[in-house]
């Protein structure tokens, strides 16, 4: 709700309603002083015999007393509490008349303009009953001057309306500027306006500001401070809440400690440009909603380069090496490890949990870290193709994604069903059930994906194929390169197995049945070649059914993260995470709690 603290100005303003009812309220009475009647004018009057012309008015005086003005009443009061929208269009010309005497140059649907329209509409109330007291004769005596008594003196001329930043600084510019973030993002959801993922990435972003910047007034929100926001974003690490020399500090207190660092790689301005594109759509909520005046400048706005594509794009993010992508496979996540908890160290155990199958299910599909790691044992369905000969076809279903294009349906390629995936992670299962549990949800986001993705960091590093910008989406690179130049291929089923918008793509999906299409799917990406050797993973148990071990697997993996959770949660924090040297002060309003973007 708009707060309207009374100032000076708004004071004034009422006053000079009251003065505009006045204004009305006298002219009706010299009308009828002057004229003889109230609803004729002079020249009609003429034209009628004197009798006839006071019978006419009468009568008209009657109507207007009982029906007319109590109707316009009605429409009044339905216009001032907003029940009857349309009814306010009805008394723009007694509106506008009431701003141009009470506050003149204020426009009529600016925040203060929509306030005096209240008032004129209640101040109208009031003219209309001082009508029908005029013309029933029921005039207030004028006061005799008494013998002596100087009359005071004039008061003194009005001042000018309120500029908008005035009445700003006096109503919503004193109040924190995020004060009605929760509304904003509420009300995307019950627009629909974003999906799933943007849904969970939006508190981060909040968090990410106080953290920063605090919670200024909203008359202090400038592009001097946003770009502040910005150059600070840009300034910290990728991973810099996961990773764990800063999991514990505060982000103001990590770019402090890492300003000096050349050789470290920090958060990309496309990473930046999401967190701006919240702030750019909040502007335009407080302007749709009138906590800011339409003519403001949205101080979120210029900030965003133009977004490279092609080659420039594709170098940002490397794609994995033959030989790397070898190393990775031939590592104790996939030959054995030595125990659940020392992944990394060479043993006899190959344990098929999340780890295993999202780093395999990443190079084999393409998709994208959070696409997998959301996924429900319902996700999984099956299918029977034209061409299957009565066997289903599994498919995996892509929801809430990053974009309405990212949903899809990829049929699972036969390289990972070799490998028990159904027997491990889908039959004898409840559909409701996440598909892989042991990656725990983000308290603050509801995300699955910052705990694999975090593991898959200190994993890589571990087995020594860590290198700076090829990470687990760069998987998603090499299967669209791969998919790509495999010859005569369709590029309309590239783009559907890897969620990118295309005109090929669409026009694809409307040249086929849903089960066609599909069918064309199964065979585009069945014929993407498979960069290692995954025969030795091969399942050798029976299929169809649950595998005998696949409960255990899950439960132990399950309860395994829960434990690191406690022990992330008990775990006293490093004293240098905490150490806040006065060269690096909080910022005013920001928070002193650890971050978790």
């Amino acid at each position: 709700m708009t707060d309207l603290t009374l100032s000076t100005s708004v004071v004034d303003i009422r006053r000079r309603i009251s003065g505009w009812v006045d204004t009305c309220s006298t002219r009706w009475e010299t009308r009828i002083a002057m004229n003889g009647t109230a609803f004729l004018d002079p020249d009609e009057a003429a034209r009628m015999l004197p009798e006839d012309a006071l019978s006419l008015d009468g009568l008209l005086r009657f109507v207007a007393q009982h029906v007319a003005r109590p109707a316009e009443a009605l429409d009044v009061r339905a216009a001032l509490t907003g029940l009857a929208p349309g009814a306010k269009a009805k008394f723009d010309p007694i509106v506008a008349s009431a701003i141009s005497a009470a506050a003149p140059g204020v426009a009529q649907d600016s925040v203060l303009g929509r306030h005096v329209a209240s008032l004129a509409l209640r101040g109208w109330l009031t003219v209309q009953k001082e009508m029908t007291r005029a013309e029933n004769g029921d005039l207030a005596p004028i006061e005799r001057l008494l013998p002596d008594v100087t009359p005071p003196p004039p008061p003194p001329a009005p001042p000018p309306p309120p500029a908008v930043a005035d009445y700003l600084a006096v109503g919503n510019g004193t109040k924190p500027f995020l004060t009605w973030w929760d509304d904003f993002a509420a009300s995307k959801v019950a627009e629909k306006a974003w999906g799933t993922e943007t849904v969970a990435d939006a508190p981060s972003t909040r968090r990410l500001f106080e953290d920063l910047i605090g919670n200024p007034q909203l008359s202090s929100m400038t592009r001097d401070l946003a770009g502040t926001f910005r150059s600070q974003i840009l300034s910290l690490p990728p991973k810099y809440a996961q990773a764990k020399p800063w999991h514990k500090m505060m982000p103001i207190d990590v770019i402090a400690l890492t300003k000096d660092d050349k050789n470290l790689q920090r958060i990309s301005p496309k990473t930046a440009d999401k967190h701006f594109n919240f702030f750019e759509q909040y502007w335009s909520y407080l302007s749709i909603f009138g906590k800011v005046e339409k003519s403001t400048e949205n101080p979120f706005l210029g900030f965003r380069g133009k977004r490279k594509r092609g080659r420039k794009a594709r170098s940002e993010r490397l794609i994995w090496s033959e030989d790397l992508t070898a190393k990775l496979f031939a590592s104790p996540l996939f030959t054995g490890c030595l125990s659940i908890h020392r992944r990394s160290t060479p043993g006899d155990l190959i344990i098929r949990d999340a780890r295993f199958w999202v780093t395999i299910m990443g190079l084999l599909t393409g998709a994208r870290e959070n696409e997998l790691c959301a996924r429900s044992v319902g996700d999984i369905s099956f299918v029977q193709l034209p061409s299957g000969n009565g066997t289903l076809t599994p498919i995996l279903s892509i929801t809430g994604s990053k974009t309405d294009g990212s949903e899809r349906d990829i049929p699972l390629p036969e390289a990972l069903l070799r490998l028990g995936f159904l027997e491990y992670r889908v039959h004898g299962r409840d559909t409701d059930a996440p598909l892989f549990p042991e990656l725990l949800p983000d308290p603050q986001t509801g995300k699955r994906a910052p705990t694999f993705s975090g593991w898959f960091t200190r994993y890589r590093q571990d087995v020594g194929v860590y290198v700076p910008r090829m990470d687990f989406h760069s998987m998603r690179g090499n299967f669209s390169t791969a998919i790509s130049n495999v010859q005569g291929m369709n590029l309309g089923f590239a783009d559907e197995l890897t969620g990118h918008h295309s005109e090929t793509r669409k026009s694809e999906r409307d040249r086929y049945t849903k089960l066609i299409y599909i069918e064309n799917l199964k065979a585009a990406i069945e014929s993407v070649p498979i960069p290692m050797d995954l025969s030795s993973l091969a399942y050798d148990g029976p299929r169809g059914g649950r595998a005998p071990n696949a409960a255990k697997i899950i439960a132990e993996a399950v309860g395994l993260a829960e434990r690191e959770k406690r022990k992330a949660v008990n775990r006293p924090p490093q004293t240098r995470a905490y150490r806040r040297a006065s060269t690096h002060p909080v910022a005013p309003g920001a928070r002193t709690g650890a971050g978790n973007d």
